[in-house]
């Protein structure tokens, strides 16, 4: 079925780690999930993929293939002053980004999750039963949205509630939002 004329159960934008986790578990869930981005993976990311154990134990699968190292030495500084910490226990792990991008897209798309590269967001508006992203060229539309604060906030004011389905974030104006903006 073509993924802009289904109505999804959720749609999650950003296929970052945190976007593969909301659309990781909606999926196991039962839940039909479109997850988009605006790009394509793997991808280059200028930031690091250093990732805490508090951040690897919150995942739902182990991402050992793509762990480069354990951490269990950090120095820390600031200015003149610098303090090691040394612990039995791993502190952190670190990846390669882009490989940790496509390790947890791949896991998600495994538990039936759907995937869609989509142009530059141009609206979030809401009908009588779904909530409508709008992107160059084409509609999306779901019962519930995933979506990181920027785009929510920039696009809240359309995105109130779809009728006992969508609780999401508003922003302050009362402003209606903007055709054409893209994020």
């Amino acid at each position: 079925m073509n993924a802009g004329a289904q109505l999804w159960d959720a749609i999650v934008v950003g296929a970052g780690p945190a976007g593969c986790a909301a659309a990781y578990d909606l999926a196991v869930a039962g839940q039909s999930v479109l997850l988009v981005d605006k790009r394509d993976f793997p991808r280059d990311k200028a930031c690091a993929g250093g990732l805490t154990m508090k951040a690897v134990k919150a995942l739902r699968y182990s991402i050992e293939p793509v762990v480069k190292q354990v951490v269990r030495h950090v120095q820390l500084e600031g200015g003149s002053l610098f303090s090691p910490l040394k612990s039995r226990d791993p502190i952190c792990v670190m990846t390669v980004r882009s490989e940790l991008d496509e390790y947890c897209l791949g896991k998600t798309i495994e538990v039936g999750a759907r995937f869609r590269r989509i142009g530059a967001l141009q609206q979030i508006a809401r009908s009588k039963d779904a909530v409508q992203l709008i992107t160059n060229g084409e509609t999306y539309r779901a019962r519930f949205l995933v979506a990181p604060m920027e785009p929510a906030a920039r696009y809240g004011a359309c995105a109130r509630r779809a009728p006992g389905f969508l609780r999401a974030l508003r922003s302050r104006s009362k402003r209606r939002c903007p055709a054409g903006r893209s994020i």
